[in-house]
């Protein structure tokens, strides 16, 4: 809902995305965030000022190259953000392009999961730099086979020893 109603504000949705990045990536450098906490104030406050923002991702990712971590920020069931197809198309268009943006830093990563049927929307792959993202996209597909052996692993080194010898 808060995703919808931003966007409907006229906020870009690379910025949104942006938003929800730098609160994670400052909260694990260590870095006192400086954006005022409510999800609409915090947008307009990184759309005032693109060079502070660009200088505390700067900062977050340098503090994480010092202190030898990665962080990565995961994405999953982006077909749940919206509830009409035009703005789930938006957001996902807006996250592609800051996973594109974050390819040049070192300790900060994105990860996105998404439907294969998302990604082929035109609307998605029209922005500059799109196949750098695309083309590294990566096909899950888990065999029926492949699940109940996972299962299988799971129950047989279950951490209660006697259920797990009992299965085995």
């Amino acid at each position: 809902d808060v995703l919808e109603e931003l966007l409907e504000r006229g906020h870009p949705a690379r910025l949104l995305w942006k938003a929800v990045i730098l609160r994670h990536v400052l909260a694990s450098a260590g870095i006192t965030d400086p954006a005022p906490g409510r999800w609409n104030e915090r947008v307009e406050w990184l759309r005032g000022d693109a060079e502070r923002t660009a200088s505390l991702l700067r900062a977050a990712d340098d503090a994480l190259t010092r202190a030898g971590r990665t962080h990565i920020v995961l994405f999953d069931a982006l077909e749940k953000t919206a509830s009409t197809p035009v703005a789930r198309v938006s957001l996902l268009r807006g996250l592609l392009e800051i996973v594109v943006e974050l390819r040049a830093r070192g300790a900060i990563r994105a990860k996105v999961f998404a439907r294969p049927d998302m990604l082929q929307h035109p609307d998605v792959r029209a922005f500059p730099d799109a196949s750098k993202v695309l083309t590294t996209a990566v096909q899950l597909e888990w065999p029926t086979v492949d699940l109940y052996g996972l299962l299988f692993h799971y129950l047989g080194n279950a951490n209660d020893e006697a259920a797990g010898a009992e299965f085995r």
